[in-house]
């Protein structure tokens, strides 16, 4: 199998391959800071447009929320990222530096942060103990689709990382995954009213 190869099929079955290539934090350590209850990630993969990573880390009074969006799409950039080509980036060689197109540090960044309870959140983000209710019944699924978009949801709790592909998720067979993702666009829009607008979130304007 080529190089080439091998990292398409990372892009779509390994669950940290995208957030490692963005540069972000390992949900295991983010997880094993004090106080924190659990951590889940959704990362959204549209076909033709780049990748957006959404983390939310769950304390017993806070909600972390943080969201990265890239420049160029990493999956179109998968036939050129090599070894760091640039002099003094060695330290990246695990990263997203690519010949040419996508590179991790042109990433976009927001956070914030929600005391609990908080009116902005879905009852199903509301706290910790609600998203993992919610997120035992949204497991990965598939369809059909050729070109979507699809999911990794990730969660962390103690000391156990659980990932869930959903492959272009459909109404009425994919409700408990639609409903989730639904609930995090609904908060990350209540937070950045004017920066995540709906024209920016077309995978989620029918949800």
């Amino acid at each position: 199998m080529s190089d080439t190869e091998d990292l398409r099929q990372a892009y779509i079955f390994d669950p940290d391959f995208i957030d490692s290539r963005f540069g972000l934090e390992r949900l295991t350590d983010i997880g094993a800071r004090p106080r924190v209850l659990g951590v889940s990630r959704l990362i959204v993969c549209e076909s033709f447009d780049p990748e957006c990573l959404f983390t939310f880390v769950y304390s017993t009074t806070e909600i972390e929320v943080s969201t990265v969006t890239g420049t160029t799409q990493l999956w179109w950039a998968v036939p050129r990222i090599t070894a760091p080509s640039k002099p003094g980036l060695a330290d990246d060689a695990d990263l997203g530096v690519a010949v040419d197109g996508f590179d991790y540090r042109e990433a976009s960044h927001d956070s914030a942060t929600l005391r609990i309870p908080s009116r902005k959140c879905p009852k199903s983000l509301s706290s910790w103990f609600t998203l993992k209710e919610a997120s035992e019944s949204a497991s990965s699924c598939c369809t059909e689709v050729l070109d979507g978009v699809s999911y990794w949801h990730k969660t962390f709790e103690n000391g156990q990382t659980k990932a869930e592909k959903w492959w272009n998720p459909q109404s009425p067979q994919h409700l408990p995954q639609l409903s989730l993702i639904s609930d995090y666009y609904k908060l990350i829009r209540r937070i950045w009213r004017f920066r995540w607008l709906k024209s920016r979130l077309p995978f989620c304007k029918n949800q």
